[in-house]
């Protein structure tokens, strides 16, 4: 098969799931989003074994990602109020204490990555569903 067929064929299946998981709701989309933010936190992994420098516990990055994806569903399903968003500052500071008395060297850059990944790749995906549902905004 061609290289254009094949991702003309993946891009339409992405864009159909896409488009029924929003217009399914909140819940579609949040499961969508948070399958999406695992597989970008695998990959940025990834690309961080690769380099062979230092990397982030594997562990603290997925944990990190799902908290702040579970906290941001949990507003925009109306499950809870906006101020369980900080909860997602102590899961922060843990990751930092966890990268920093790791038995490995190069502390301070494996927390720099660790923040990184959670903010660069579950945030952005966390509030996609969440964007809908701030008033003032599509309600």
């Amino acid at each position: 098969m061609n290289n254009f067929w094949q991702r003309l064929i993946t891009g339409s299946v992405f864009v159909l799931v896409l488009s029924l998981a929003v217009l399914q709701g909140v819940v579609a989309s949040s499961a969508l989003f948070f399958l999406a933010a695992l597989i970008g936190a695998s990959e940025y992994l990834n690309i961080l074994d690769k380099g062979k420098k230092a990397t982030p516990s594997k562990f603290m990055t997925f944990l990190s990602v799902s908290v702040v994806q579970v906290l941001f569903f949990l507003v925009s399903a109306e499950l809870a109020e906006e101020i369980i968003l900080l909860g997602a500052i102590p899961v922060l500071f843990i990751q930092v204490l966890v990268e920093l008395f790791r038995d490995k060297a190069d502390g301070f850059s494996r927390i720099a990555l660790a923040v990184f990944g959670t903010i660069w790749v579950g945030l952005p995906f966390a509030l996609l569903p969440y964007i809908g549902t701030v008033s003032g905004t599509y309600t």
